[in-house]
């Protein structure tokens, strides 16, 4: 039941990173083993496109983490 695809698409991404959008990896896992799935094929996309980092919440607030 995983999508095939992440959300929003690289169509979506491309606009956004000239405006100076930021991007959180985030995950809707109804399971501890699924929480990070994806993640490794969805920073390399990012990669792909021209992003160098994402954001990560931690206690306080959110922080730029490299790819």
């Amino acid at each position: 039941g995983f999508r095939k695809d992440f959300f929003p698409g690289a169509a979506i991404l491309r606009e956004w990173l000239p405006l100076g959008g930021n991007v959180v990896l985030t995950a809707d896992a109804h399971d501890t083993a699924a929480l990070t799935f994806g993640f490794a094929q969805a920073a390399a996309q990012l990669k792909e496109l021209g992003y160098g980092k994402v954001l990560v919440l931690g206690k306080n607030g959110f922080t730029p983490c490299a790819l």
